[in-house]
């Protein structure tokens, strides 16, 4: 049986691994929201570029409020 350890260095592990695709699917989803908003629009690359942006910015923020979860506390 594992050790309550154990168990929360796995928790730990296993939410830094998926950080990493928390940021493809931010970014991606910014990135295709944008093309198809320019698609409909005719406002070709604009809307791609501010929304892979914003993208960005929501996998920055995840990444950062993941790390701060698993932060050392003082």
């Amino acid at each position: 049986m594992p050790k309550p350890d154990d168990r929360e260095n796995w928790k730990a592990g296993l939410a830094v691994a998926s950080a990493g695709i928390e940021m493809v699917v931010a970014m991606g989803v910014g990135y295709l929201v944008g093309d198809w908003l320019d698609g409909r629009m005719g406002t070709t690359p604009w809307l791609t570029a501010v929304f892979f942006g914003f993208g960005v910015a929501a996998a920055f923020l995840g990444l950062w409020r993941n790390a701060r979860r698993y932060w050392p506390r003082d």
